[in-house]
């Protein structure tokens, strides 16, 4: 825990961390979807030693994998897409050849990430299951994206969609067989349905995707809005199926004037759904209808903002909120998390262009944000209701996420793909961290990359694939019960995951134009247990020691380790983590200053804390649990001989009750609501209700000086 002290034009970084710095205003479709100019290129210093296994398949014609989820035997269940004949491993199933132009597979790896078994569903045309993979309560899986126009078998059941393509949801048992398949088509020629993420709960699957022109749902044909601009537009839908595949509702936003998508999807506890994708100018949600900003699209292509929304059991849109700027932005994924106290929240994860703001559903606006490059990476926090509690901006060069997924203790993994990782920064993570995004190589090759942030949205580690001349994707990332994740994705080149993997064609393809045929292999893997080295607890640096009370008075000769409470009688402490001369407050300069700690902290994050023996003896400062098991902390304020029990009244001379909190520095005062609507004046120490009727406070930074802006 750390204070809950911000800088309030960051107000909406609403994180636990001491002293933030100011922010800096300087598709997941398939690859042939993407324009050759998006086709995305990186850099990583982190290669072969931070991956225990991987896997790679694939022809000469492209393959890609597209989804991965892990059991509780460490085995894993994948799918994927792949032209022509490929040998994915030894098993007796591993060979197959498709029957079309791409056709759709499903697999079980090993712990090992050997190939178990292969199986496939396709037609004449493409099929792919770009809406990833989930794994039932029963124990089945469910693998969601689109079947091409012509007939598809999947084992003995056959699809036909119409159009251009259906929308594909299909389950399948442990051992790969084919238990279901539906789709669902438009009613125009040019009707072209896909599902791009899938999610499941103990009783039902959701989809959410978008179609061109119209999309046919027990009987009924939703059409496309095709006013003006929009012929050819997308518009969204959200989808429910019981586990049986049976439709139980679908929901649409019909209406926008370009392109309206779903991306992402979630279900928290009470079958409330979540939707991260993208909507155009009027796009109605219900009650809400979203505009784009700062001016509406003139043209199908031009314009759409990043979408997050909700909805409850029975598919009724219950808020939406928009995330812009001026070009062109989508959430990329969504996710529910739990606390520890099982408290839920959403976190969800934007592909942003220059000037993004980040807006919420009680009107709080953060940003805009700029980037020198193209294409910032924009997690945030929600509360339920979709008021904001914290986000992560990080700016690079053409950087994608791609997946969210949530360990049970609200850490959260997102996973990504982009170029040249060496430049990116991010803004949430503390500056002596830094450096693992920001290792700079000469090559631009394309990385897959995961991060990790803990529950307070602290950046904790980045780990990505190469060095290598590769071209990398990331589709989608899982974690197994010890929290250590596993992707999927392709690679066009040469590529190192675990060890190398010569491309199938062991060229680079990445600049030929859209629709050409990108020879990519597909890849899966596994970080190790012990992949990186996250931030180590500042706490733990203090070794469960205490130290005097700072004295401003005077300009101090700070060495690094000292150890200061600040404000006096607080029960806070600081510790020097680079030696200066200065009479800088703890807390004002991030440079100089550790995070604050309290007494319990400072303990506990040792090795083995201190419990009070009568025989032991303790130096000034030492932290001890007096009696055992009680979590009532002591710390001595001279050298202690034994037998000096701490809680004796006689004893004072020797012990003092350790009971810092980390909200001393308010002195037991309180503020007022804050406002983002106008422009407020802060001073240091004022103090802010944020957001409304939470009982939450926060307190301006004393890093900035009287009368400054935030908005």
């Amino acid at each position: 825990m750390r204070f809950k002290s911000v800088i309030l034009s960051m107000l909406m970084l609403l994180s636990m961390v001491t002293t933030i710095s100011q922010i800096d205003n300087s598709q997941g479709e398939s690859i042939e979807d993407l324009p050759s100019d998006q086709i995305p290129d990186s850099t990583s210093s982190r290669a072969a030693s931070d991956w225990e296994w991987s896997t790679a398949f694939g022809s000469t014609e492209g393959d890609d994998g597209w989804g991965i989820v892990v059991d509780q035997d460490y085995t894993s269940y994948v799918t994927g897409q792949f032209r022509g004949t490929v040998n994915f491993g030894s098993c007796s199933t591993c060979t197959q050849t498709s029957q079309g132009d791409s056709d759709i597979f499903i697999a079980k790896l090993d712990p090992q990430g050997d190939f178990l078994w292969v199986n496939t569903a396709g037609g004449s045309t493409q099929d792919a299951p770009i809406g990833h993979i989930t794994q039932l309560a029963n124990g089945n899986l469910a693998i969601a994206g689109y079947v091409g126009a012509g007939a598809a078998q999947f084992d003995s059941i056959q699809l036909n969609p119409t159009g251009v393509r259906g929308m594909l949801i299909a389950a399948f048992d442990q051992t790969g067989n084919w238990i279901w398949a539906t789709e669902y088509s438009g009613a125009h020629s040019v009707s072209d349905v896909r599902a791009y993420d899938i999610t499941s709960d103990d009783s039902h699957i959701y989809v959410t995707g978008d179609f061109v022109r119209s999309m046919v749902v027990n009987g009924v044909t939703h059409n496309a809005f095709t006013t003006g601009v929009s012929a050819g537009a997308k518009d969204l839908f959200v989808m429910k199926s019981d586990y049986s595949g049976n439709h139980v509702w679908s929901q649409f936003s019909i209406g926008g004037e370009s392109h309206d998508g779903g991306r992402g999807i979630a279900v928290d506890s009470n079958q409330n759904v979540y939707i991260a994708g993208m909507h155009s100018e009027n796009a109605p949600f219900g009650n809400t209808t979203l505009a784009t900003n700062p001016t509406h699209s003139t043209s199908v292509y031009n314009l759409y903002e990043a979408l997050i929304a909700k909805l409850d059991s029975n598919g009724n849109w219950l808020w939406a909120t928009s995330h812009y700027g001026p070009h062109l932005d989508i959430a990329k994924d969504i996710v529910v998390t739990q606390d520890g106290l099982g408290v839920e929240n959403i976190v969800a994860t934007i592909y942003a262009t220059n000037d993004l703001s980040i807006s919420s559903t009680n009107n709080v606006i953060s940003g805009p944000f700029n980037n020198l490059a193209n294409h910032m990476v924009v997690t945030s926090k929600f509360n339920m209701d979709g008021e904001m509690m914290w986000y992560d901006v990080v700016t690079g060069y053409d950087n994608i996420p791609a997946e969210l997924t949530t360990a049970p203790s609200g850490d959260v993994f997102l996973c990504g793909y982009g170029t040249n990782l060496g430049s990116m920064t991010s803004h949430h993570s503390d500056p002596q961290y830094d450096d693992q995004w920001n290792t700079l190589l000469d090559d631009w090759a394309g990385d897959m990359w995961v991060a990790k942030y803990e529950i307070d949205g602290q950046l904790d580690w980045i780990v990505t694939s190469g060095a290598d001349p590769a071209q990398s994707t990331l589709r989608d990332c899982a974690l197994n019960q010890d929290n250590v994740p596993y992707v999927a994705g392709g690679f066009d080149g040469d590529s190192i995951y675990s060890t190398p993997h010569p491309d199938s064609d062991g060229t680079l393809n990445a600049g030929l134009s859209p629709g050409a045929a990108h020879v990519r292999d597909g890849v899966f893997g596994k970080l190790i247990d012990d992949y990186s080295t996250s931030n180590p607890d500042p706490c733990e640096q203090f070794n469960g020691m205490l130290g005097p009370v700072w004295d401003n008075s005077t300009v101090n000769n700070l060495v690094a380790g000292d150890i200061y409470e600040h404000p006096e009688g607080s029960g806070v402490f600081w510790q020097v983590i680079n030696s200066t001369n200065t009479n800088a407050d703890p807390g004002t300069n991030a440079d100089i200053w550790s995070d604050a700690c309290t007494c319990y902290e400072i303990w506990s994050s040792t090795s083995n804390p201190i419990v009070w023996d009568v025989v032991g003896t303790y130096d000034l400062y030492d932290i001890v649990e007096y009696p055992a098991g009680s979590y009532q902390l002591w710390h001595a304020v001279d050298n202690v001989p034994a037998n000096e029990i701490p809680d004796d009244p006689n004893n004072w001379r020797f012990w003092q009750p350790c009971e810092g909190t980390e909200c001393a520095q308010f002195n037991g005062t309180l503020g007022p609501v804050w406002d983002s609507s106008t422009s407020n004046f802060v001073s240091p120490g004022d103090r802010y209700e944020f957001p409304a009727n939470s009982g939450i406070f926060w307190i301006v930074n004393p890093i900035h000086t009287p009368g400054f802006t935030a908005a």
